[in-house]
């Protein structure tokens, strides 16, 4: 991918670095700047969009942000438009878009409109204008952007503003165009960074309660974007749904429980105070509460999971039931077995990791350890406070424990304890 200035792009996305702290605050699961980017690049079809971002801010935008587009590096001082219009190769059919990374509610539909306009006045370039959210009528304005069909060469100029001056003076037709609210919002302080964060989770919330979810508290739920939610879906209180998680038809999600990148099927049941990331769970499930589910787990049909449950790198199948103070990692659990409280899958030796594997109508009592590699069979019992280290047998039932012995009368030899209150 090239990445040096003059790149074969015709949108710029450009952040400056005052505001750069700004535009990579997370707002719904996507930092601000997203949301430009992603409406600059739906108005430009297939078109490849750069961003033009401090040249000692790149490497953050790729490494942590993951930004694969290419980057146009703003040196220390310079004028951000100015970076941006030094970036594009002259050679590229125009218009060119140039846009602010601090509008965060910018559409492509209102940048269409801008670039229709541009067309049908005949200008040579098109300021658009913007203002901060909370601004009385008549503050100052903002340049949000600049559409452009020459790219050159330019006239000497240190600033875009110095640019405009030249313009104006040699006669070029300059069209200013507002953008109305909310496209051109600009967010350039913290506390207008505030005031987007409540906007897009008003406007996120309220086209949620349209289509049929159901909220406990509404207020004190947090819902990233990129979250689906099909109707008659509950949620409690504190509910926190980030990524790519998706809630299937009458899917409850009790207070305080985090989900990320989750999907819950039809009528699955999700307790409070539980969290669950990267895992699958299927119709009519039961989770909860306080379970931690981690990523590549499948919880099976009909399946419980209690209180105190971790499970990692596991499948459960249908109607499993894993109800209390258990460990099941790197395991697999057959249909209708039943995992008794305080079960522990013994998966690391130190080096590696191994895998647990349980038959279907399997019975694993209280307080065992299984220390894997180690299967139990179809319809194997094993007893409770057993540790199992090697394969058990189908139908058959496993014992291991240490021989119950009495020590008669073993309390009186403890000297003086009842003068101490022993």
């Amino acid at each position: 991918m090239d990445r040096r200035p003059g790149g074969a792009f015709r949108g710029v996305l450009f952040l400056e670095l005052e505001t750069f702290p700004l535009a990579i605050q997370p707002v719904l699961g996507s930092p601000l700047f997203f949301g430009p980017f992603c409406a600059l690049k739906g108005v430009l079809g297939e078109e490849e969009v750069g961003v033009a971002a401090p040249q000692d801010k790149q490497s953050y935008l790729e490494r942590m942000l993951g930004l694969t587009s290419p980057l146009i590096p703003v040196m220390p001082g310079q004028d951000a438009l100015m970076a941006c219009l030094l970036g594009i190769s002259p050679a590229q059919k125009g218009p060119f878009v140039l846009l602010s990374g601090t509008l965060p509610f910018v559409s492509s539909g209102a940048l269409g409109v801008c670039l229709d306009r541009h067309a049908s006045e005949g200008a040579f370039a098109s300021v658009l204008i913007v203002n901060g959210p909370k601004e009385q009528e008549g503050a100052s304005l903002r340049v949000g952007g600049v559409i452009l069909n020459d790219l050159g060469p330019f006239p000497h100029a240190e600033t875009f503003k110095e640019l405009l001056d030249i313009w104006d003076a040699s006669g070029k037709r300059v069209d200013y165009v507002r953008l109305e609210p909310p496209d051109g919002f600009d967010v350039r302080f913290p506390g207008e960074v505030l005031w987007a964060f409540d906007r897009a989770r008003q406007v996120r919330l309220e086209a949620l309660l349209n289509s049929g979810v159901l909220f406990e508290d509404p207020n004190s739920t947090l819902i990233e974007s990129s979250v689906t939610i099909e109707k008659g879906v509950r949620l409690g209180k504190g509910v926190v749904l980030q990524g790519n998680t998706s809630l299937g038809e009458g899917v409850r999600v009790g207070s305080y429980c985090i989900l990320k990148d989750v999907v819950l099927h039809r009528e699955v049941e999700v307790l409070a105070h539980s969290v669950l990331e990267g895992c699958e769970v299927m119709e009519e499930a039961k989770v909860g509460p306080f379970a931690r589910v981690r990523p590549e787990t499948v919880i099976g049909k009909r399946a419980s999971v209690g209180n105190f449950v971790e499970l990692k790198k596991t499948t459960l199948g249908e109607r499993v039931k894993a109800n209390h103070l258990s460990y099941l990692g790197d395991c697999e659990v057959g249909a209708f077995s039943n995992i008794g409280a305080g079960v522990i899958t013994c998966n690391f030796d130190g080096v590696r990791k191994h895998r647990t594997k349980i038959a279907e109508h399997a019975f694993i009592g209280s307080d065992c350890q299984l220390v894997a590699p180690v299967e139990v069979g179809h319809h194997a019992y094993v007893g409770a406070g057993s540790t199992i280290t090697r394969d058990v047998p189908a139908r058959a039932l496993a014992v291991r424990r240490a021989k119950l012995r009495f020590v008669l009368d073993w309390a009186s030899s403890k000297t003086g304890e009842d003068e101490r209150g022993g």
